[in-house]
């Protein structure tokens, strides 16, 4: 994608949760949720006790409702920051390994572009970072 502007593609990126690489991350600044996928879970071989059980269900924005498995913290790493993020699990086939809203670009303080397909990210101290995003017609899946 060098410079084919304009485009539609949605802004993926890889990054480290907890110890492994995990591509096809979607950064949804419309997402008020964190989210991440049961199976993604169980190929990061991650212990599915380690979710905090949770009755509230996911409602999307056509008014259909998804049932949450819990809850899980876990590490996220990317532009040399680290934090500890609140995610919430559900079953579900999706294309996305896992879904970062708003909650997780605040804490990040991340400044995400769809037009650039980069996120740019402020750490505590020093200089800024940033993170390419992926196509996703280019990313084995």
């Amino acid at each position: 994608m060098q410079g084919n502007h304009p485009h539609n593609d949605p802004l993926l990126v890889k990054l480290q949760i907890s110890t492994y690489e995990v591509s096809r991350v979607l950064i949804d600044t419309g997402s008020s949720v964190n989210l991440i996928f049961r199976q993604t879970l169980i190929k990061m071989m991650v212990d599915l006790k380690d979710i905090k059980p949770s009755s509230r269900a996911l409602i999307g924005f056509n008014g259909s409702s998804t049932q949450l498995l819990g809850t899980i913290r876990l590490n996220v790493f990317v532009g040399g920051v680290s934090k500890l993020v609140k995610l919430s699990v559900i079953d579900t086939k999706t294309q996305y390994t896992t879904i970062l809203g708003t909650p997780w670009l605040q804490m990040m303080k991340a400044v995400p572009s769809t037009y650039h397909l980069c996120a740019k990210f402020l750490p505590e101290k020093g200089t800024s970072s940033r993170s390419k995003g992926t196509n996703v017609s280019q990313e084995a899946c």
